[in-house]
């Protein structure tokens, strides 16, 4: 595998970065990327068509006076053009504000939507915003909400409600991981683990996307809504809890993905140690309703020399058509990073670790196809330096016939893309680019 870097520097971000989105913001040239301020202040750099990216351009925050704590981008007023959906962290008098996208890559004032904190007990820091399908009903916003010790709720906003709440039709209450009586009392709470999760297929049937998380008894949880389910499920949220015989004492999710080949997804999850966990949830065995034995996860280390692992993704990097891990880790100086790629053998073992380096303090990674070729790249977001680093991917195609069917995967990378976290043009910061390789 083969990967060039581009360092890109955010001069005029006036403080560090809380979170990031890659999406495609002006109908041309593929995803691009947003980079959220902690204060609120916004940097977008469009993507020049080859993974490039054209200088920042960077708008003041619409979160007045208070911090913001994530961002999302996608199709939130009705028109075709992609929006900026920003979290405050004074959800009551801030709560989502959303810039209207004039599809290029530039954008309208901010209008404020406070959503309504369902009635148990108030809420507060929306944390974690993602586009994905769930809920039972197309597109939502699916996000964290804190709502006192040990009340971590997943809570989603769909899509259409929200457009109607900012254009004056709402307002319409959120939902949440609680189920509430006819007349909104609390009967059950699902809370969630650290605010740590990731979407993806569930391992049964399901119309939707699952939230896959750890809950407070360390089991393994896939998280589902519908508010017409048929039995065993029941109206409103669901949860099926995966166990196994020893669980990790600490760990937390980070992607899902098929890594063996049979169609239903694993679960990676960082340890809080050096290496990264497999849970393998089916095959599984019922125990009580609701809850599943699996087998242990499959613990693989990482080098400790490389700092502790601070994200992980799947994807297919090298286009052999099995999946890979990627692992982020950084020594904690702000600065020095790896990537550890694990390439999948296709029976969700692994081989050698293949190491890029990269630049990046406490960070995440992102997948997108940026430059077109079919292949992943990587964008990290350093959460302790104004950096944002693109790895594109320059490995070359397999030989025909061995591609393992790329060019799909190609296309589902920009719609991941796509889902996945006052306006005065700058001087272009400085970029460092560098090409490098690493033994196959």
């Amino acid at each position: 595998m083969s990967f060039s870097k581009d360092v890109i520097r955010l001069a005029d971000l006036a403080s560090l970065p809380q979170d990031y989105a890659v999406a495609d913001l002006d109908h041309k040239s593929g995803p691009d990327i947003v980079v959220l301020g902690h204060h609120g202040e916004l940097a977008v750099l469009l993507n020049q068509g080859d993974g490039r990216f054209g200088a920042p351009a960077y708008l003041d925050s619409p979160c007045g006076a208070v911090s913001a704590n994530s961002v999302v981008v996608g199709e939130f007023s009705g028109d075709a053009n992609p929006d900026i959906l920003v979290a405050c962290d004074d959800n009551i008098s801030d709560g989502f504000q959303r810039l209207r996208g004039n599809g290029d890559g530039t954008f309208a004032e901010p209008d404020t939507l406070a959503p309504i904190a369902p009635g148990f007990g108030g809420g507060s820091t929306i944390e974690w915003l993602h586009l994905a399908s769930f809920g039972g009903e197309g597109q939502a916003i699916v996000y964290t909400q804190f709502f006192g010790p040990s009340s971590e709720l997943l809570c989603f906003f769909r899509v259409p409600d929200l457009i109607a709440d900012y254009d004056g039709n709402g307002p319409h209450l959120p939902l949440c991981s609680a189920q509430l009586d006819p007349d909104g009392n609390v009967i059950d709470l699902i809370p969630i683990v650290a605010g740590d999760y990731a979407l993806g297929t569930p391992p049964f049937a399901w119309p939707d996307q699952a939230a896959f998380t750890f809950l407070p008894d360390g089991n393994l949880g896939a998280l589902v809504y519908s508010e017409e389910a048929q039995l065993p499920f029941v109206a409103g949220p669901n949860v099926e809890e995966y166990f196994p015989a020893h669980p990790l004492a600490f760990p937390s999710v980070a992607d899902t993905g098929d890594l063996d080949g049979d169609g239903v997804p694993e679960v990676i999850a960082l340890t809080g140690e050096h290496g990264f966990a497999v849970y393998t949830v089916e095959p599984s065995e019922a125990d009580l309703p609701g809850f599943r034995r699996i087998a242990d996860p499959a613990v693989v280390a990482t080098d400790p020399a490389l700092g502790y692992p601070t994200d992980a993704v799947v994807e297919d990097f090298d286009g052999d058509g099995k999946r890979d891990v990627a692992v982020l880790t950084d020594l904690g100086d702000g600065e020095t990073a790896t990537v550890a790629i694990f390439p999948g053998k296709g029976d969700g073992t692994f081989r050698s670790a293949q190491n890029v380096p990269t630049d990046s303090g406490d960070g995440r990674l992102t997948v997108a196809d940026l430059d077109g070729t079919g292949l992943p790249d990587l964008v990290n977001l350093n959460r302790a330096a104004n950096v944002v680093t693109v790895l594109r991917n320059t490995t070359p195609a397999p030989e025909p016939g061995t591609l393992g069917g790329v060019a799909a995967a190609g296309a589902l990378l920009v719609a991941r893309a796509d889902q996945t976290r006052r306006r005065r043009a700058r001087t272009p910061s400085a970029q460092s680019p560098s090409s490098f390789e690493v033994s196959a």
